[in-house]
């Protein structure tokens, strides 16, 4: 709850909102602006302009520390909380301290101007959801209540002895055997925004992003050719999570520039990750629908491919993990420009072949148009795994280039000052 208050109430711009919209979200939103609209045309312009005046953020030094607005604001929202509790407890008012801690906070958020138009709908969207999760929880609890209160009631000692084991074993089990998150590079957050942090993160990021995703499309065609539902439902997940895990890092362009500084090699390693992360959020994209497609085709219980149709699909396996050994080799320096251009026009011909080979066997094959559409899917899916990898490769290039060269450059004027000196 103290992270969901923190999310909904943040006055910073451009990061992912916890909640998604909703549609009483929308409409409340959509509301609140006919209201202002009407409002300006009614009120004279110079009462708003007053009102705004008041609204006006400090303003942000580029390459200085933040200014911890959240953090002032939420010590004054605990004073306000403490006051309201204190009170309504000496008047014996019943109240819940979580509501007026969580209310206070959203109606101070929203007084000074934490929400704006670019979050408004997620934020009322959230507490929408908080506050109908707390009625939801009640009436589960209540039923729960009743429920264990008849079964001890008709069951008797035997009953309650039951109880306190499964009580027993899920607290064992929440708190020495509950998963442990693993770490993902993209989990990484690029709080500095320099040169070198930057082309760190993405040199990680990059690896990891290329292994999932040549891991996850050959788990998923493997689990999909043996009509394994429950594996594809997994890899179908995990791409899920990668999409999700890529938007998010992807993100972080944004605070980089709104902390600025630095020189033209950092504004231009900022670009690049821009450039990269978007590539990735690109590609993982297209491998979470081609495995969500192929979780269908099994659900509903098509065949899969035989034959030549899945030797091809073997073997563009096959070019997915050559190529992602040739793209870590280029941009770890091994190779040239033209070099790689070459290799991909390669790779792209044969993906075009297997292509070629689908459209001539579809009539001999018996293949619907269902069958024939998800394997062109994976075709796609392996010409984009090409272009986007390749782009990324050069760009992560071109980085790293640029830095070596940038801090030999410094190596030599630091060599050269201390000759003189």
């Amino acid at each position: 709850m103290v992270q969901t208050s923190i999310n909904l109430s943040s006055s910073t711009r451009g990061d992912q909102e916890q909640f998604g919209s909703s549609l009483p979200g929308r409409l409340i939103v959509r509301a609140g602006l006919s209201a202002n609209k009407t409002l300006h045309q009614i009120l004279p312009n110079s009462l708003f302009t007053a009102l705004e005046s008041r609204m006006q953020p400090v303003e942000q030094v580029k390459g200085a520390p933040v200014l911890p607005f959240d953090q002032v604001r939420a010590a004054i929202n605990l004073v306000v909380s403490s006051i309201l509790i204190a009170s309504a407890t000496s008047l014996k008012l019943p109240l819940s301290t979580t509501y007026v801690t969580f209310m206070v906070a959203m109606g101070s958020s929203f007084a000074d101007g934490a929400w704006n138009r670019e979050s408004a709908v997620y934020r009322i969207s959230g507490v929408l959801a908080v506050i109908s999760g707390w009625f939801l929880t009640a009436m589960c609890a209540f039923s729960a209540c009743a429920l264990v209160t008849w079964a001890l009631f008709e069951g008797g000692s035997v009953v309650a002895v039951l109880f306190m084991l499964v009580a027993v074993v899920s607290l064992v089990r929440s708190n020495f055997f509950g998963k442990k998150k693993e770490e993902s590079s993209f989990d990484i957050v690029a709080d500095n925004a320099d040169k070198d942090s930057i082309r760190a993160n993405i040199g990680a990021s990059v690896d990891e992003s290329i292994d999932t995703a040549v891991r996850l499309m050959r788990e998923g065609l493997t689990a999909f050719q043996a009509e394994d539902e429950k594996i594809l439902n997994r890899c179908k997940n995990e791409a899920v999570n990668l999409f999700e895990d890529i938007s998010r890092s992807r993100g972080s362009y944004y605070r980089m520039a709104l902390r600025g500084g630095g020189d033209d090699l950092d504004n231009e390693a900022r670009h690049i990750y821009y450039r990269i992360f978007n590539g990735m959020k690109e590609l993982s994209h297209e491998l979470r629908s081609v495995l969500g497609m192929s979780a269908n085709h099994i659900a509903n219980r098509h065949r899969p491919y035989s034959g030549a149709l899945g030797d091809n699909l073997e073997q563009m396996l096959g070019i997915l993990e050559d190529a992602a050994r040739h793209f870590r080799a280029y941009a770890a320096g091994e190779g040239s420009r033209a070099e790689l251009s070459a290799y991909a026009d390669h790779c792209s011909s044969r993906i075009s072949k297997i292509q070629i080979e689908l459209l001539q066997r579809i009539d001999t094959e018996g293949l619907s148009m269902r069958s024939s559409d998800l394997y062109l899917n994976y075709l796609q899916f392996a010409r984009a795994f090409i272009n986007r990898f390749t782009i990324v490769a050069l760009l992560e290039r071109d980085l790293n280039d640029a830095c070596r060269r940038n801090a030999a450059r410094k190596e030599e004027e630091t060599a050269a000052a201390s000759a003189q000196a």
